[in-house]
């Protein structure tokens, strides 16, 4: 991880700034609502706004690797005009991608995030202005004690982000 010198540079997906790590924003995806393929809304064609989610659980990633993801799914909930209904206790690596596909609960994503877990797994736009932040996660401290392989990573990064390139991946 990078705040314990095993990485030097990394992307994160809603990573939050803590002690010994900086987070610097490189775009703001447009989120997706991922459902399991049997469930109600998986042959939707039409954009679902997050309003309409009320009544839905919502899946979570194990705090210990995306508590900043889980804070950004409530405050784009609370933006809704509601409180979110939460699986209560995600936990383990497959968290998130278990509670959409097995336990019919939908999730908010980011098609860069979503290619990962597309296996029966169906991605519906959302029909609100609604996204989550990409950020390079690197150690506190000047550029220049990065290795030139990260600050050479970081640029190209920069560059593609800058560019709309990025988005594209």
């Amino acid at each position: 991880e990078v705040g314990e010198g095993e990485l030097e540079l990394a992307l994160g997906f809603c990573a939050e700034p803590r002690s010994g790590i900086v987070c610097e924003r490189l775009l703001v995806e447009p989120a997706v609502l991922a459902v399991g393929t049997g469930h109600r809304l998986a042959s939707r064609r039409r954009p679902v706004h997050l309003e309409e989610l009320r009544g839905e659980t919502f899946a979570l990633v194990d705090p210990r690797d995306g508590a900043g993801y889980n804070r950004a799914v409530a405050t784009r909930c609370r933006e809704a005009g509601f409180e979110p209904r939460v699986v209560a206790d995600p936990h383990g690596p497959m968290a998130w991608e278990t509670a959409v596909r097995m336990d019919g609960c939908v999730g908010l994503t980011t098609r860069w995030a979503a290619a990962s877990t597309a296996r029966d797994l169906r991605v519906l736009e959302l029909g609100d202005e609604v996204g989550f932040p990409l950020q390079l996660v690197r150690p506190a401290g000047p550029l220049a004690a990065l290795k030139p392989v990260a600050r050479a990573f970081r640029k190209v990064a920069r560059d593609m982000a800058a560019s709309g390139a990025l988005a594209r991946v």
